[in-house]
């Protein structure tokens, strides 16, 4: 019996074998600073969306990458622009229904 849970905890992380699950919020903040600015993200945002302005800006994780979520606002719709942390890339750019 023993070797049949040693065998099923091993591959998973520290916390999960602890029982523990990390909060999101928490793994952000003690990720390192974003290469990419806050004022860098709004920039990448807003040109991805003609005559857009950001509403709100998030810094989150998102498949293990850091990202900036923001939300921009046009005359065509409000727009879900992920911007990646590190390298200012576009990861995702969606309509916010």
């Amino acid at each position: 019996m023993a070797a049949i849970a040693l065998a099923a905890t091993l591959g998973q992380p520290a916390w999960a074998r602890a029982g523990n699950t990390p909060d999101p919020a928490r793994v952000v903040a003690q990720a390192p600073a974003p290469a990419i600015t806050m004022q860098q993200a709004i920039t990448k945002a807003t040109a991805a969306v003609p005559g857009g302005r950001v509403i709100e800006i998030d810094l989150d994780r998102e498949k293990g990458r850091v990202i900036w979520e923001a939300l921009v606002e046009s005359s065509k719709g409000r727009f879900e622009i992920y911007v990646d942390a590190t390298t200012g890339e576009i990861l995702k750019k969606e309509p916010d229904n």
